[in-house]
């Protein structure tokens, strides 16, 4: 996986947002719309698509795209 695949994984599951302009450096919590939903639905997608658990902590640390791609990349 390499992390434009991650950025088209999350357009496709989050496709209800203006996900048009994300890129690596994107702060999650800044895309319009966001809520904590949207959080719970990414943390699904990593754990289903990439068989990786988060921990609460790490999580807490994840603020962009890039972010979670590295906390995937170290966990999986």
């Amino acid at each position: 996986m390499n992390i434009e695949a991650l950025i088209n994984k999350i357009r496709e599951e989050l496709d209800d947002l203006d996900l048009a302009h994300l890129e690596p450096d994107t702060v999650l919590r800044e895309i319009e719309g966001w809520s904590s939903l949207y959080g719970l639905i990414l943390m699904a997608l990593v754990s289903t698509e990439y068989n990786v658990d988060l921990s609460g902590q790490q999580i807490q640390r994840i603020r962009t795209v890039r972010d979670l791609y590295d906390a995937i990349q170290k966990n999986g």
